[in-house]
């Protein structure tokens, strides 16, 4: 899990890296260093070349780059639409879009537990989502897309918990690369709040 995602933590600089040509949000040199100084914290924790990476990280490259676009399509839509129609038809085109999936990979919950346990998914996801779509109609895709680097304190302490999963050294070092760049890139967005473009308040 914390491998994962510390590779996931690349969203962000693929959001700023968007957010210019796409948004109108353009990233000055500083937080570009930033990002170069994260993606090579993403480097160290993946380790390419030296026979430490995992062909899953290649899915995990492109969730976050599938996460990316989701940032800024929220943002856009955020400017038009309120935060009740985003969520509504996000879920609304997922569900239909798994649909034709789902008699190839159902398994019947074996317990209440887990049927529990998956209303708990489906209420958590659907009220995280909620607030990032409220996020982003008040402030940049790129100020609000370093907030999840708070994501690797409880990925890492569930994953030990849950799952016994060490992180070793170089998911730790590398892992203190990205949430270094990422806060430096959060303090930078906070500076320039005042002068960044918001979306109404719908």
């Amino acid at each position: 899990l914390d491998e994962a995602l510390a590779i996931l933590f690349s969203t962000p600089f693929l959001v700023a890296l968007l957010s210019g040509p796409l948004l109108g949000e353009w990233v000055g040199w500083r937080r570009w260093t930033a990002i170069a100084v994260g993606f090579f914290g993403v480097l160290v924790v993946v380790r390419p070349g030296f026979g430490g990476i995992h062909p899953a990280a290649l899915l995990t490259f492109c969730g976050a780059i599938c996460y990316a676009l989701y940032v800024i399509t929220t943002r856009v839509l955020a400017r038009s639409d309120s935060s009740e129609t985003t969520l509504f038809y996000s879920n609304l085109v997922g569900a239909v879009a798994m649909l034709p999936v789902i008699p190839f990979v159902w398994t019947p919950p074996n317990s209440a537990l887990v049927v529990a346990l998956m209303v708990l998914i489906g209420a958590l996801g659907s009220g995280g989502h909620y607030l990032l779509i409220l996020g982003h109609r008040l402030a940049p895709a790129s100020t609000l897309a370093p907030f999840i680097y708070t994501q690797i304190v409880w990925t890492t302490t569930l994953g030990f918990l849950v799952f016994h999963d060490l992180p070793n050294r170089w998911t730790i070092v590398g892992g203190l690369i990205v949430v270094a760049s990422g806060l430096y890139l959060l303090n930078r967005e906070r500076k320039l709040g005042k002068a960044e473009p918001s979306a109404p308040v719908a």
